[in-house]
């Protein structure tokens, strides 16, 4: 074999360079010819279409962006989420609180409704009873209590006229009263045929004084 001093055997002196990514020696003398590397891809890219590389690259970015922003937002509601949670459990006792409160107000306010009708019907029977024994004063305070707690109460307002009339057919009191009661009922019910009644009634005792 021979040395080509150094230590340098002289078969590994005289070898041929070989063609970048070939295992294929080159003999001796040849070139490589740059029109070879025309179709070389690298990283799926080809060298010779530039434009078509920047578009994907500008595409490449895009997605990377979108995936940030879609990284932000879902890192957004998992915070909302955890501050939501947080929040919820450090005022879980005023909260409870709140609504144990309103479930006492709807109870009072039911306690309140029941009381109030016990003492309208309380009104009504002795506003009754004091009208069949022929007390009208007593009677028109009873009415006018019962009122006070159901205003438009149709059973209660023809109570107080009866009891103004009869204590003025009976008695010449609260005519003026028994006049102003019995207008109204016949205003707002005027096809009543009672009304009217009590009306021809009051008319009748004005011709008698």
């Amino acid at each position: 074999m021979g040395y080509m001093g150094f230590g340098m055997q002289n078969w590994i002196f005289k070898q041929k360079p070989r063609r970048p990514f070939s295992k294929d020696r080159k003999p001796s003398g040849d070139t490589i010819n740059n029109t070879e590397w025309g179709d070389l891809h690298i990283g799926g890219i080809a060298s010779h279409n530039i434009e078509l590389a920047e578009q994907e690259k500008i595409e490449f970015m895009q997605r990377i962006a979108n995936r940030r922003k879609k990284e932000k937002i879902f890192t957004a509601i998992f915070l909302f989420f955890i501050i939501s949670l947080l929040l919820i459990l450090m005022f879980k006792k005023p909260f409870q609180k709140i609504i144990s409160s309103g479930q006492n107000l709807v109870e009072e306010q039911k306690q309140l409704d029941q009381d109030i009708h016990e003492q309208f019907l309380l009104s009504m029977n002795y506003g009754i009873y004091y009208f069949e024994n022929d007390e009208f004063e007593l009677a028109i305070k009873e009415f006018s209590q019962a009122l006070e707690f159901y205003p438009d109460n149709l059973d209660a307002t023809v109570g107080l006229a009866k009891s103004y009339l009869q204590d003025c057919l009976l008695n010449r009191q609260n005519c003026k009263n028994a006049e102003a009661s019995i207008i109204k009922l016949i205003e707002k019910y005027p096809e009543n045929s009672e009304y009217l009644s009590y009306s021809i009634s009051l008319e009748s005792s004005k011709g008698e004084r």
